[in-house]
């Protein structure tokens, strides 16, 4: 369901870059100190109980319809991740900090997705490579080719997508304290492409009907699976 533009290798680069930075000042420093302003002290942690609660065990068993501001939690391993869609708007022209790997979906129209990410996780949590199986939301208009919908390219790096940097730096912080507990918001934003599909540099002329999220290996023997559809 994600677009396979999206780079493992480069996300396993970049977290290693950042832990090898967090070594060279000095070790391990508490995710208020080493995180933005949306982190808390190691004591806080979240007593409401999750909203719209997916497991693996009930992943995709059905997927969830919502609407754009209500939650979805998925839990894994010790860890919860909450995400909240805000709004999704056309972006007022292109954007000036695509990828070369972005370009293929440029075909002039944008659409702009914000939205928050609450990560709660327990000492010692288990689902730690989070930022790998979630790359972020997926924006989706008609389908014209294949099934009822088809997924429009996104924007991979840069201030195109706040994601892949916020949950780097994320997850890199949750590293340096494994024995105490972790909270983080972020607030980003991606940017989708409303072209015919990835290999063409032609507009749609359709509307964005919404955004879903897929977590990889949710399950063994399933690559992705959707959890959560938000319609407009």
């Amino acid at each position: 369901m994600h677009n396979p533009t999206r780079n493992t290798i480069a996300i396993s680069l970049a977290l290693s870059a950042l832990l090898a930075a967090g070594c060279q000042r000095g070790g391990a420093t508490s995710p208020t100190a080493a995180g933005d302003g949306n982190s808390t002290p190691a004591s806080v942690s979240s007593t409401a109980a999750p909203q719209n609660l997916v497991t693996p065990e009930n992943a995709g068993k059905p997927v969830l319809q919502l609407k754009f501001g209500e939650s979805v939690s998925f839990q894994k391993g010790g860890s919860t991740l909450v995400f909240t869609p805000k709004s999704l708007v056309k972006a007022d022209g292109v954007p000036t900090d695509l990828s070369d790997s972005s370009k293929e979906g440029d075909c002039g129209v944008w659409w702009v997705l914000s939205f928050e990410v609450v990560i709660d996780a327990q000492p010692h949590a288990t689902w730690t490579d989070w930022y790998a199986d979630v790359g972020g939301l997926d924006v989706f208009q008609k389908g014209r080719y294949k099934g009822e919908y088809d997924h429009l390219p996104v924007a991979n790096y840069g201030t195109a997508n706040t994601w892949l940097e916020g949950s780097l730096q994320a997850v890199s912080d949750q590293s340096k304290q494994p024995d105490k507990p972790f909270h983080r918001v972020i607030d980003t934003k991606q940017y989708f492409g409303a072209c015919t599909d990835t290999s063409h540099h032609q507009p749609s002329g359709l509307d964005p009907l919404g955004a879903d999220l897929s977590i990889k290996e949710v399950r063994q023997g399933e690559y992705e699976t959707v959890i959560a559809r938000w319609l407009l």
